[in-house]
């Protein structure tokens, strides 16, 4: 079997499909799950520090260039990094279950993800667990063996990129309170709407710029495209639509879809948005339908589908790149979480989907193209049963200021 052979069968073994859903044990066995929280017996703790800066650029600031001055490496903006990268954001509690939130959100508070930093000798500065907030010492050998130290210190890259002009009249957002405030919905009001500029900035940062976070860090090459599903965008007929996130593209998506598609480009859509309107009408129930029957993709302002380049990047990258494809639509996930935030609604990632029968409405045929996550934007409906506490005891922010 080859390593393309090999990503593939795992792939097409894992869809769901209309008259069954991908092979498991049925149900979720709570009592063997781990520990979300991973730690090492014997490594030393070292508490980071809670971020007591009441400054930030706003949201939009982190895309206009020279805007977000760089900062060096210390305890303090390596706590920073931490804080809003793999922190929790809040705990939720209903009878006698408590679990956590984390700053990078997920559709099923599924985070499998463990974070460390690897640098040349610092005072004070190791690895880290974002339950406590927490810098470990785990075995400087690594670092030794991966960095060396230079007589200047190291500094965080500044970075810059630029966008479309902001819809009018949207306030300023402090992009330190949308990074914590951020959370996935778990229903939606089937009423809020969201205009087409709203829509069209979503969007348009999403789009692989080189210059711009965080597709600086990511990099080429661009193989996942969106098909959205546009259900209350203002000013933007309901209908498919198609994101060609590599104009380069577009010609053979075109041939690889259903030629009954229009392909037009919307009215008032910026010209560097590579936007098509495929068919118009109401999509909400075959959106619904499409993500395992789940209202949340219909009761949305949008949803969405991410369509990937498929068999021609694994044959030839190998099998390892059917994890780079997760990573990019992971990235496009996290970028809309915060720009749904941004723009006062909220969205959710979608794991459970039909696969073949999203491939089959864009009338998609083989494995040039592969539908990898669902991704859905609207208001929220909160579930007065829960409640909300803080992420972090009051007393452990005191002392880390």
């Amino acid at each position: 079997m080859t390593p393309y052979e090999f990503a593939a069968v795992y792939h097409h073994e894992t869809k769901h499909h209309y008259d069954r859903y991908a092979r498991s044990l049925g149900y979720l066995d709570w009592a063997a799950q781990p520990d979300p929280f991973r730690r090492f017996h014997g490594a030393t703790l070292w508490p980071l520090r809670f971020s007591r800066n009441d400054t930030s650029p706003s949201h939009d600031d982190l895309f206009a260039p020279g805007t977000v001055p760089s900062q060096p490496v210390t305890l303090g903006t390596i706590s920073e990094f931490f804080e809003f990268s793999l922190a929790l954001s809040a705990w939720k509690q209903y009878q006698g279950s408590r679990w956590a939130l984390r700053i990078n959100p997920s559709s099923g508070n599924l985070h499998p993800t463990e974070g460390y930093l690897v640098i040349g000798p610092m005072t004070g500065l190791s690895d880290s667990l974002s339950k406590e907030h927490v810098e470990w010492q785990l075995i400087d050998a690594v670092a030794d063996a991966c960095t060396k130290p230079t007589t200047e210190p190291p500094t965080i890259m500044k970075i810059e990129s630029w966008g479309p002009p902001l819809p009018p009249n949207r306030p300023p957002a402090s992009a330190r309170k949308i990074i914590r405030q951020r959370r996935s919905a778990i229903a939606f009001d089937g009423i809020t709407s969201i205009t087409a500029e709203q829509f069209y900035l979503m969007l348009d940062r999403v789009l692989p710029r080189p210059d711009r976070i965080p597709w600086n860090a990511l990099g080429p090459p661009v193989c996942v495209h969106l098909g959205l599903f546009v259900h209350r965008v203002i000013g933007l007929s309901p209908g498919l639509y198609f994101l060609v996130r590599d104009p380069v593209k577009l010609a053979e998506l075109r041939a690889a879809t259903d030629p009954r598609f229009e392909w037009t480009r919307p009215d008032g859509c910026p010209e560097s948005l590579p936007l098509y309107l495929l068919a118009q009408g109401d999509v909400r129930q075959i959106a619904g339908r499409l993500s395992c029957g789940q209202d949340i993709a219909a009761e949305s302002a949008f949803s969405l589908g991410m369509i990937a380049e498929f068999e021609e990047p694994l044959k030839r990258s190998g099998a390892w790149f059917y994890l780079r494809l997760f990573w990019e639509t992971g990235v496009i996930g996290q970028t809309l979480y915060l720009e749904s935030e941004a723009a006062g609604v909220r969205a959710t990632g979608i794991g459970c989907f039909f696969d073949d029968p999203v491939h089959e409405l864009f009338g998609l045929q083989g494995t040039n193209y592969q539908s990898l996550y669902h991704f859905t934007v609207g208001g929220p409906i909160e579930d007065a049963r829960l409640t909300t506490l803080p992420p972090y005891p009051m007393e452990m922010r005191a002392a880390s200021g």
